[in-house]
């Protein structure tokens, strides 16, 4: 489910409510800049245990209990620049935000594998601290999120974003706080009504409208990865490099935006230019986790180097012994290559250490492999 159609309920009721903000500054903001609060000092402890109790909990699928660490002052705050609401109208926001997370927040952690806290950044002031935490459902999905928190007396959630994207949750909300005004030139578009256009992916409206659209609406960098996963999909490559001129140009050396079309880049470039985005992208974030080495192993294996993906997701396992899908790939990867000698040895891996025993059986790509010699001699062993 893509992250749009998952704010698609969240934005529908702040519409109704006609909420607007202050402008913000465009200035370009890296992942660990965090906001400034007047709070009490935390020791990098107290951080850290608040972001891997949050992480359990929604390995548990417990997600109100996201809720209930949610600053929903402060993140009001942060989407609306600060405008002073009707006790009446933040009411209001508070119960329908409430909603919105606590039964749409499975949504966008929806994930079958584990949440994993990788890394804590504790800003020096000791006031406020991020976190990376990683949602792997098996491969089939790979996501990493940066949760930031902050408060007075007790730590509490402030915001959010999904790393593919770069974005904060509170400035994918606040372009929906923005009043509509009418951009130059564009025949009565509005920022509300570009949204709108990608929404319908209504190309030749967007093109139309872009080169008119002033620097200020690059800030919203929820609108400019739209825009790039929407020209890759269509292969519109010379508004696709367009696009990534104008972020390089406002977000210089951010890696963020190329990794969320690797499919486009991996299709047009091959896959050293992939390997390295996701460089850049560990490098940015500083990842050193073992889905990083999973991550490349996923993207070889789509370019059909299996011996290299193979690699890389034994790299995966060096770093992190416990990482189920690095296993699942060696096992889907050895099949193919046909060293079922290592394929047998996963197989009583994934069952005497993670407790996961495989069917291979129902598995027709696996055919080969129960005809084995390997294979016939480990069966004989298990009656």
């Amino acid at each position: 489910m893509s992250f749009k159609l998952i704010l698609k309920p969240i934005v529908n009721l702040l519409l109704k409510k006609r909420y607007y903000y202050q402008k913000v500054s465009n200035r370009s903001q890296s992942i660990f800049d965090v906001m400034s609060v007047h709070s009490s000092r935390k020791a990098a402890e107290d951080y850290h245990a608040f972001f891997e109790t949050l992480a359990n909990q929604f390995n548990k699928k417990q997600f109100a209990y996201f809720y209930s660490v949610l600053d929903e002052g402060q993140l009001l705050q942060t989407i609306t620049g600060g405008l002073d609401f009707s006790k009446k109208k933040e009411k209001k926001f508070h119960k329908d935000f409430r909603y919105c997370v606590i039964h749409k927040l499975h949504d966008m952690f929806h994930v079958k594998g584990e949440v994993q806290l990788i890394s804590v950044h504790v800003d020096p002031s000791g006031y406020s601290a991020s976190a990376v935490i990683r949602c792997d459902n098996f491969g089939e999905t790979y996501r990493y999120f940066v949760l930031f928190a902050n408060k007075n007396n007790r730590i509490r959630l402030v915001d959010w974003h999904i790393m593919w994207y770069g974005f904060r949750m509170s400035e994918k909300c606040r372009l929906f706080y923005q009043e509509e005004n009418i951009l130059p030139g564009t025949g009565g578009v509005g920022l509300k009504a570009l949204a709108e256009f990608i929404e319908k992916e209504d190309f030749p409206r967007i093109e139309e409208s872009y080169g008119y659209l002033p620097k200020e609406v690059f800030q919203y960098r929820s609108i400019m990865c739209d825009l790039l996963v929407l020209a890759a999909k269509y292969s519109r490559h010379t508004f696709v490099e367009r696009l990534l001129n104008d972020l390089e140009e406002i977000y210089p050396n951010e890696p963020y935006y190329r990794l969320s079309i690797l499919w486009y880049f991996l299709e047009h470039e091959g896959i050293e230019s992939v390997l390295q985005i996701i460089d850049d992208f560990a490098g940015w974030y500083q990842l050193k986790d073992a889905g990083i080495w999973h991550m490349k192993a996923l993207q070889c294996k789509e370019a059909g180097y299996m011996e290299q993906a193979l690699y890389y997701a034994k790299e995966a396992l060096k770093v992190d012994a416990s990482f189920k899908s690095a296993l699942f790939m060696q096992a889907d990867l050895c099949n193919q290559l046909e060293k079922y000698q290592d394929l047998v040895r996963i197989i009583e891996q994934l069952r005497d250490d993670f407790g996961v025993r495989i069917s291979t059986e129902r598995f027709p790509e696996y055919q080969a492999f129960h005809q084995s010699r390997e294979y016939q001699e480990w069966k004989a062993k298990q009656k």
